[in-house]
This record gives structure tokens, C-alpha cells and sequence, in this order.
């Protein structure tokens, strides 16, 4: 399956292996281990830029949505990197995905509808939509994969 197929038919939100195929260096070893943590993590996927006039990318974010940490890394790739990308985890059904409407991007990830509303509430985000996960977009994904 390729890159562009595997992104595009991935939930935004989805937890991502991503990748360069290389073994770990030893501890002992600083700069290659920080620069090999640059391109083997976990990342959440927050946003998939099709359209015209514009170059197909995607965007992960280090560690998962869920968290309450700041935002550390957030990294656009284009579909033809040579890092590899495997999906962990798709959003779990009855979760909430808050996007900003107006470029579909990945805000935030609740437990459910109610703890969406209330993180909304709070982060005062204006052009923002809640999208509950359903078994429906679950066998999706799976179809596609």
C-alpha cells in the first residue's frame, strides 16, 4: 500500500509509528540517538492538505492527542518522504474529534461528546466542528487498509 493510499484513508487522530528503518544507536552515543528520536516516534496524524494549487502533505504531531502537555513537535511530510509511517491505533468509537473547520485540522481528542463540548468551552476556538467517531468510520479504515 502506498504512503498517499495509507494517509488518506487514516481517521484523523489516529496514532502513527513513524519511522527511518534505522536501528537505535546506544545511549552513549548523544547526537545520533537525538537525531534518530527526531525521525522514530509516536505521533498523532492532525491534518491531511489536499487540494489545488497545493502540494498533498500531512502533518503528525509527537505523542498523543490526549495528553494535556503542550504541543512539543508538530512536522508536515509530503507523501514522497522516505520515513515510514504504520498506523498504532485509530480513534476509538464514541470519542470526539474537535476540528477547525476551516482547514481540517486535528485540534483535539475527547473520551466522548460531553468532554469535547467542554474542552470547546474552554479554548474558545471559533470556527471549530465536533465529529463523534462512530463503528461506521471504524469499518471504513478497515475496508481501506
Amino acid at each position: 500500500m502506498s504512503l498517499r493510499t495509507l494517509i488518506e484513508s487514516t481517521p484523523l487522530g489516529s496514532t502513527l509509528l513513524v519511522s527511518n528503518g534505522e536501528p537505535r544507536p546506544p545511549e552513549r552515543f548523544h547526537r545520533k540517538l537525538s537525531n534518530w528520536n527526531c525521525q522514530n516516534y509516536t505521533g498523532t496524524l492532525v491534518s491531511i492538505e489536499t487540494g489545488p494549487g497545493q502540494r498533498p502533505a500531512f502533518v503528525v504531531r509527537q505523542g498523543s492527542m490526549e495528553d494535556t502537555a503542550p504541543i512539543v513537535l508538530q512536522t508536515r511530510y509530503s507523501f514522497d518522504t522516505s520515513l515510514r509511517f504504520e498506523v498504532q491505533r485509530r480513534p476509538t468509537p464514541g470519542s470526539a474529534r474537535v476540528v477547525r473547520a476551516s482547514r481540517r485540522e486535528l485540534l483535539h481528542v475527547a473520551a466522548n461528546y460531553g468532554e469535547a463540548v467542554k474542552w470547546l468551552a474552554d479554548n474558545l476556538i471559533s470556527d471549530a466542528l465536533i465529529k463523534v467517531v462512530t463503528e461506521a468510520d471504524e469499518e471504513i479504515a478497515e475496508d481501506a487498509a
